[in-house]
């Protein structure tokens, strides 16, 4: 089962995805947004996973067209922010290696000689 829920606020338009976001239901997600570019204007638009169960493979699809298409995830828990994280390009261990060449005085010191 599948709730998608559409706030609207002055500054974004949240779609509140409840339950699992799998097989044609994803479609449903996909058309609710596809709706909303109607009475989006210039607001950010926000698809909240917190309260989304489960993700499978047409789900991700979806939530990737969405991203490419602007849209900010909200998310709880390590499997919503897992696939976010997949789908954004973003990885913690590349953010964790990043923090420690910044940190490292060695490497500070490799760049500052770069320049």
């Amino acid at each position: 089962m599948l709730r998608i829920t559409v706030l609207e606020h002055p500054e974004c338009l949240t779609f509140r995805v409840e339950g699992k976001l799998i097989g044609q239901w994803a479609g449903e997600l996909e058309h609710s947004w596809k709706e909303a570019a109607a009475i989006r204007g210039h607001r950010a638009l926000i698809v909240d996973l917190s309260e989304t169960l489960f993700i499978d493979e047409q789900g991700s699809r979806v939530l990737a067209k969405l991203f490419r298409e602007g849209a900010f995830f909200r998310t709880a828990g390590p499997m919503t922010e897992s696939i976010v994280l997949e789908i954004t390009g973003k990885s913690r261990l590349h953010d964790a290696v990043e923090m420690a060449l910044k940190q490292n005085p060695q490497a500070q010191i490799a760049n500052l000689k770069l320049r």
